[in-house]
């Protein structure tokens, strides 16, 4: 139902928490999932906040059941000590917590955007050296008359010899180096 709290009770995500949208409903749950129907002494929000903070998030991974199964059970969920200050204090607290979590979201995206751009730099900066008008003046050859092409080997060591190699793990998109972090340095 709207505003329900929903609590993951079992395995790897045992723990994540939200409410339940009017605009989901009618829904169901598996049986990973406890449904905390509230009786109007507390906020969903203000449980589900309280619910997902670090420390109770801890509290909970330390007390599960279970030696190889992540679970909590009907028992010990009824059993956890939850703050009841007043719905009006409960109100302002999710209030200012929805506040914040805005401005954290709106500077995520906005990292996330910076980011993205950042990114998309290095080949902006190499099509314009590359894929320009000025290159079709350039000559051209075929690379094996520019370069040796040694082949590659494979490299075996006998006692305490330190051998390093370059693999295929090593290499990425990335053709260019910090100064002073290059080849020969």
């Amino acid at each position: 139902m709207p505003n329900d709290v929903l609590l993951n009770i079992t395995g790897a995500s045992i723990g994540r928490v939200c409410v339940v949208p009017k605009d989901l409903c009618p829904a169901n749950v598996n049986q990973h999932v406890s449904i905390i129907r509230l009786n109007g002494s507390i906020s969903s929000q203000f449980l589900a906040f309280y619910l997902a903070s670090p420390g109770f998030q801890k509290f909970i991974n330390d007390s599960q059941a279970g030696a190889t199964r992540q679970a909590l059970t009907k028992q010990m969920i009824e059993n956890f000590q939850i703050p009841a200050p007043s719905l009006a204090e409960q109100e302002r607290i999710v209030a200012g917590l929805q506040d914040n979590l805005t401005v954290v979201e709106r500077a995520r995206a906005a990292a996330q955007y910076r980011m993205k751009a950042a990114n998309a730099l290095p080949a902006a900066y190499l099509r314009n050296v590359f894929e320009n008008g000025a290159m079709k003046n350039w000559p051209f050859h075929r690379l094996g008359e520019l370069v040796e092409l040694l082949p590659s080997k494979s490299i075996s060591s006998n006692g305490d010899i330190e051998v390093r190699a370059i693999t295929t793990a090593c290499l990425s998109e990335r053709v260019w180096c910090a100064p002073g972090s290059g080849p020969g340095t």
